[in-house]
């Protein structure tokens, strides 16, 4: 059972990147994280499942709560007990979390009417333990990557790097990445690692205007990175 949620959790992502790249490449980038959950509320929820989110909450601290009334994936549940234990698994937040990467979006948690079992929360972005959880990522994926230019003798300081630079480093790094025991990282762990370097980037001190995920000049490295995904 663990190897067919780990299966679907990859599958989800990949798909939460496509769809995320297919949405934004052409937009103007969010302000803010109330932009993004209005994305995915209206935009995103929409187009996979139909409908718009029926319920948005925040505490104003960084914590919101996606609420689904009617969950479609959940509706041929309802009748029964039987799957409940595994349903908040297999409705993993992997197709939200690469659209919100670095958010920390925990496991959804469903509510029940009855012998009803189609409605479902996602909570997301909680303040604190999620800002430490996103950090620690950023650092962990950040140093792969240059410990990865040291290797090959690069400059490990790659924060000032021209785009095109930038671009060829990457695809290198993304075709040459492997585990200790040489093997490849899951998508979510490849995809985080990738997710934490753009973070870095666009995070203070150095600002930079740009996105791996989108950016055209990009598209050498990301070529490599979708073909890795798909091993």
């Amino acid at each position: 059972m663990d190897n067919c949620l780990s299966k679907l959790e990859s599958i989800g992502y990949r798909i939460g990147q496509s769809l995320v790249e297919r949405f934004t490449k052409d937009g103007t980038r969010f302000k803010d994280e109330l932009d993004t959950m209005k994305f995915i509320c209206k935009d995103l929820w929409n187009f996979v499942y139909k409908k718009q989110i029926d319920n948005l909450r925040t505490n104003h601290q960084g914590v919101y709560v996606l609420q689904d009334n009617k969950f479609r994936f959940l509706t041929q549940l309802s009748n029964g007990k039987q799957y409940m234990d595994y349903a908040p698994k297999v409705i993993s937040t992997s197709l939200l979390e690469d659209n919100y990467s670095g958010s920390g979006a925990e496991d959804s948690e469903t509510s029940r009417s009855g012998q009803e079992y189609s409605g479902i929360r996602f909570p997301v972005m909680k303040d604190g333990e999620i800002d430490r959880a996103t950090k620690r990522q950023t650092k962990w994926g950040v140093k792969m990557f240059k410990e990865w230019l040291k290797q090959r003798e690069f400059d490990p300081n790659f924060e000032d790097l021209s785009i095109k630079i930038l671009d060829e480093r990457l695809e290198k790094f993304y075709a040459e990445l492997r585990t200790a025991d040489g093997r490849l990282y899951s998508t979510n762990s490849f995809g985080g690692i990738r997710s934490s370097i753009n973070r870095h980037l666009t995070s203070d001190p150095y600002n930079r205007e740009l996105s791996l995920f989108t950016d055209a000049a990009f598209h050498k490295s990301n070529k490599v990175f979708k073909a890795i995904m798909l091993r």
